[in-house]
């Protein structure tokens, strides 16, 4: 059924982030994860559901050990998330709604969380990354940390939009 007027949206987004190494040099996919859900605040009903899967893939070099965990799941979803946004707002203006502009994400604040299950696989899985070189704390006036952005795909987008009716 329809919303019809004024309906006020209460929005949930989750967010999931994922990194590995890929097989070429100093090469890193990092998958940043958004699902989207709006529902009416007085009645409850669905009004969309959004999910979207976005990957970068990072050429990474001069960064520590010690350091490559936070900065594959801090640092680089910093650089997606302008793209994602982008990506959300123009989907649920296509699927009739006004845009959403997500606020800006906190990675530092997601990072430090509490540190549940998937968290504990994804920094097993993270912290085997990188060369064994760098294992000095914090950054050297000498070191250089370079990282290019290779490419960026979102692996894929799925919507369920209901636009809203206004009546006459």
């Amino acid at each position: 059924k329809p919303a019809t007027g004024q309906v006020q949206p209460d929005v949930k987004v989750q967010v999931a982030l994922d990194a590995k190494k890929r097989e070429a040099d100093n090469q890193f996919e990092v998958l940043m994860k958004l699902t989207i859900n709006s529902v009416a605040k007085d009645t409850g009903d669905s009004m969309f559901l959004l999910e979207l899967e976005y990957v970068g893939i990072f050429a990474i070099e001069g960064v520590p050990d010690d350091q490559m965990h936070p900065f594959l799941l801090i640092e680089c979803p910093r650089m997606l998330f302008p793209f994602v946004r982008r990506i959300v707002s123009d989907v649920t203006r296509d699927g009739g709604f006004p845009p959403l502009n997500l606020d800006t994400i906190d990675f530092v604040q997601l990072y430090r969380l509490p540190t549940n299950s998937a968290w504990a696989a994804l920094s097993t899985s993270v912290k085997r990354v990188g060369s064994a070189a760098g294992r000095g704390r914090g950054r050297q006036s000498s070191s250089t940390v370079t990282v290019v952005l290779l490419s960026s795909v979102g692996a894929s987008t799925r919507s369920g939009c209901r636009p809203p009716t206004s009546s006459r």
